[in-house]
């Protein structure tokens, strides 16, 4: 997102505008929403609560154009993005530091079976059968490759 928006404000710039620049925040968990009525009988709807807070506080700290993550949600998408820690950050409404950490870029995973596999895959327990059959299936497509 944020090398779309440096490649448009590029274009912007040399198109005699000014520059475009945003700082993003996120923050990942429950989030309670209020239903708003506007006046034209519309009714628009707002995160309110603990998690939206600490989402417009990464906003904050984040640098220009840049997108900084709490540790709620550093801990989903390791691996699959890069993160640098901008350490422990005094948070307005929280009495506790909070571990921001900026997003440098996209990381090696791209799905869940690729992270699972780094923390370590499940074992096999009481499949017999189904590891001899895949055995026999491994062994029968190597003597077809030799012969």
């Amino acid at each position: 997102m944020q090398d779309q928006l440096r490649a448009y404000s590029t274009q912007l710039v040399a198109d005699g505008g000014n520059p475009l620049q945003c700082r993003v925040g996120v923050n990942t968990g429950e989030v309670v929403v209020r239903s708003i009525a506007t006046g034209d009988g519309h009714t628009e709807y707002t995160p309110i609560g603990h998690t939206a807070n600490l989402a417009s506080r990464m906003q904050a700290v984040a640098p220009v154009g840049s997108i900084a993550v709490a540790e709620s949600t550093r801990t989903l998408c390791e691996g699959y993005f890069t993160l640098k820690p901008m350490g422990p950050t005094r948070v307005e409404g929280l009495a506790e530091p909070v571990n921001v950490f900026e997003v440098i870029g996209l990381g090696p995973l791209r799905t869940r079976l690729q992270r699972s596999a780094g923390r370590g895959l499940t074992k096999f327990v009481g499949r017999e059968r189904e590891m001899d059959a895949m055995r026999a299936a491994a062994d029968a497509r190597t003597r077809a490759r030799i012969g």
